[in-house]
């Protein structure tokens, strides 16, 4: 339902602005059609868009005189206020500000719309940084780093004691995630459990991560003039496509290193794939574990660990939480 809707100029371009609660067909056609990444970086687009993962979501979208989405900016409510999950601009009009004006658009509008007071935040990568402390310039500033690191087996194997979580693991899960001091912590509100896995030793829960399946299609590793050939073999590498590549994401991840790397190789064998990505807080005591204590593989080592900036306009306790919707949202 359109809550808002206002016809402007922007950058020389007559568009209509409408503010959703729910992603139109337009909306989610631009989405899945874009090109994410960075400029020299790690280029695709993503097939997974979690649009059932959005709580009260706010949409923001720019439509030009046809009628066609020129842009699109997407909210989703957290306890402590609004995350931006994307923006997305068509191609013919990126770099004409169409972007950062939306976003300093959807900035006041949803303030009108929830009311003062109410804290938005962002996971930003590499250049997207200073365009959007420029764009939200009442108060929105980097908080804190996390970074995304990479787990390969090319031959992942079922491991004794790894399971999926059962409601009667949530409690034991759940407190075992609150004991690890995480900011913004909502895996009581986020947690799946039919996609949660964990290990059991002695019958003892002693780690877990939730499990998100992911697609993409890899444009471009950032390699430069060797990026045809790295794109070319660091799939058969993996005995992947680059053009349909999935590997899994893990959230609300905890355990020993005994424990976690036993349950990483099992999820890569339930799912059927070779990747696994887990987005940490270098504060978080478990980021050592798996940055240190478990081999990464041969194509992680390759791929490196990709840093991301938290911005938001209100203070974040640390180690920070990633929750599924930070980290699996395009």
């Amino acid at each position: 339902m359109i809550i808002r809707s206002e016809e402007l100029e922007i950058a020389g371009t007559p568009v209509r602005l409408d503010l959703d609660d729910a992603p139109t067909d337009g909306v989610r056609a631009l989405l899945d059609g874009t090109v994410w990444g960075t400029r020299g970086g790690l280029r695709y687009r993503n097939f997974s868009s979690a649009w059932e993962r959005l709580d009260a979501p706010l949409i923001l979208s720019a439509h030009g005189p046809d009628g066609a989405v020129l842009g699109a900016l997407v909210t989703g409510w957290f306890d402590w206020g609004y995350y931006i999950a994307s923006i997305a601009v068509a191609a013919g009009q990126q770099r004409k500000g169409l972007g950062l004006e939306m976003c300093r658009i959807a900035a006041q509008w949803g303030l009108a719309e929830v009311g003062q007071g109410t804290d938005y935040a962002a996971l930003v990568v590499g250049d997207n940084t200073a365009a959007l402390q420029t764009a939200f310039n009442y108060g929105i500033a980097e908080q804190a780093r996390v970074e995304a690191l990479f787990v390969t087996r090319m031959r992942p194997t079922r491991a004794d004691g790894c399971r999926v979580m059962t409601e009667a693991d949530r409690p034991q899960v759940l407190a075992a995630l609150q004991a690890l001091g995480r900011g913004w912590q909502d895996a009581d509100r986020t947690m799946v459990t039919g996609e949660t896995h964990v290990c059991e030793r002695d019958g003892r829960i002693v780690a877990g991560a939730q499990v998100v399946a992911q697609r993409m299609r890899v444009i471009s590793l950032g390699a430069g003039l060797a990026d045809p050939v790295l794109l070319w073999g660091l799939p058969r590498m993996l005995g992947v496509r680059a053009d349909d590549f999935r590997y899994v994401q893990l959230f609300h991840v905890w355990g020993d290193r005994a424990a976690l790397e036993p349950l990483i190789r099992h999820v890569l064998a339930d799912h059927g794939v070779r990747m696994a990505c887990i987005q940490l807080d270098p504060m978080d005591p478990v980021y050592p574990v798996l940055r240190q204590q478990i081999p990464p593989g041969l194509v992680a080592r390759l791929t490196g660990v990709d840093s991301m900036a938290i911005f938001a306009t209100c203070p974040i306790q640390r180690p920070m939480s990633v929750s599924p919707l930070m980290g699996s949202f395009c």
